[in-house]
């Protein structure tokens, strides 16, 4: 644009009238370009916000439950007498009773150890009853008397979903613990249906939930040792996973608010924003077809 302005100075008038339409056109270009990028990561950013409350709502929304059942007195009765037949059925109908009533995936009990003495789901072939959870850290926050929370692949179902856990105390004293299983499956169904992908990374940067299947438990970062060995033990994200690596690289221009998301294999280009969740470790990114 600047030659073209220099070259204008030294043309005859019919040139000059030519180049300055050309410059209006080319300047009207410019304009529509930035305005279409400013457009679509405002976009963006609503998109991002409203995504970011619905994942707080699904997140948070049966946190309740743990705790509440954890004060409930069969639990307590159950865990000082594990091999009482009787406290085990009831503990497994109460349960069974406040799951269906709540619409959460499973609630169940277990012990100091890990092991699960009764549960919501005590009646079917995926049973979390005599199933130990100990490796899993909603469990040791719970241990520690901490309200726990976690996302990872179901070690009985091998189906994922979001996991908080709450102690449950007898005098005082920690003898158990109680937590829910839910689903966020309709979160996923939500984003099947935006054009473009939409992903949530936790505080390691692996992606675990997302509109792209492909995508999932893939890392956005290099992990440490530690990290990797940590999601292993826990098993996170099943007992056979290892941190590979997304299949697109980024772009940062200094004048945007994201990145910009290339995909090698297939050639498509996004603009990516991130919305930080602190209080859950999450990030969530969505994306626009640039």
């Amino acid at each position: 644009m600047t030659r073209l302005r220099q070259a204008l100075r030294g043309a005859g008038p019919m040139a000059a009238m030519l180049g300055m339409a050309v410059l209006l056109v080319v300047g009207a270009g410019e304009w529509a370009t930035r305005n279409e990028l400013e457009t679509q990561w405002d976009n963006l950013r609503r998109s991002g916000e409203v995504q970011a409350l619905a994942l707080r709502g699904v997140a948070t929304r049966y946190g309740y439950l743990p705790a509440t059942a954890a004060q409930q007195p069969l639990v307590a009765a159950l865990l000082r007498n594990p091999q009482a037949r009787n406290l085990r059925d009831a503990a497994n109908a109460y349960l069974q009773t406040v799951n269906t009533n709540a619409g959460s995936d499973a609630l169940y009990v277990m012990d100091t150890a890990g092991l699960t003495l009764a549960s919501s789901n005590w009646a079917t072939p995926s049973s979390f009853v005599d199933q130990n959870y100990g490796n899993r850290p909603y469990f040791r926050d719970a241990l520690q008397g901490l309200a726990g929370r976690f996302y990872g692949v179901g070690k009985t179902t091998g189906e994922p979903g979001l996991f908080a856990s709450a102690p449950v105390y007898d005098n005082g004293v920690i003898v158990g613990v109680v937590a829910v299983k839910v689903q966020m499956q309709p979160i996923v169904d939500t984003w099947a249906q935006l054009r473009d992908p939409v992903f949530l990374a936790d505080e390691r940067g692996i992606i675990f939930l997302g509109s792209v299947a492909a995508w999932l438990y893939k890392t956005t970062h290099t992990l440490t040792d530690t990290e990797v060995l940590q999601v292993q033990r826990d098993e996170q994200y099943g007992a056979r996973w290892t941190p590979d690596p997304v299949p697109w690289k980024t772009r940062q221009r200094s004048d945007q608010p994201g990145v910009e998301l290339r995909l090698p294999d297939t050639g498509k280009e996004y603009l990516a924003l991130e919305e930080a969740l602190p209080d859950l470790g999450w990030t969530l990114t969505l994306t626009a077809d640039s």
